[in-house]
C-alpha cells in the first residue's frame, strides 16, 4: 500500500427520503467500488441524534458507507459486513462520548 494514494469525495445533503419518527429512511448512498458516498444530515440526525453529536453519527455513517466503497453490498440488512461495521463503529464512538472523548 505505501506509495499508492486514495481519494474519496463526501458529499453531505441536507436530507434524502424524508425522515418521520418511525423511520428514519436511508443515512446515504454509495455505489460499490466508486470513491464517493452520499450522505443525507437530516436522516442521520433522526437516527443517530438523540444518542451524540453529528459528527459520531457521520463517522459511523463513513465506516458502513466505506464497506460500500471497497465492494460489500447489503445482504439482509442485519447480518452484513456493511452493517456489521457500522454497529461496532457506533458502540465504539457511543464509549467515547460517554467517557468525554471527543472527535475533533
Amino acid at each position: 500500500m505505501y506509495g499508492k494514494s486514495f481519494s474519496l469525495t463526501l458529499t453531505l445533503q441536507q436530507v434524502g427520503k424524508k425522515p418521520t419518527k418511525r423511520n428514519c429512511k436511508g443515512l446515504g448512498k454509495t455505489c460499490p467500488f466508486t470513491d464517493s458516498i452520499t450522505s443525507y444530515y437530516d436522516n442521520i440526525q433522526c437516527d443517530m441524534g438523540a444518542d451524540f453529536p453529528f459528527e459520531y453519527g457521520y463517522a459511523v455513517h463513513i465506516c458502513h458507507e466505506m464497506m460500500h466503497n471497497i465492494g460489500y453490498c447489503h445482504t439482509n440488512h442485519v447480518d452484513d459486513v456493511a452493517e456489521k461495521i457500522g454497529w461496532i463503529a457506533y458502540g465504539i464512538l457511543v464509549d467515547w462520548y460517554r467517557k468525554g472523548i471527543r472527535v475533533k
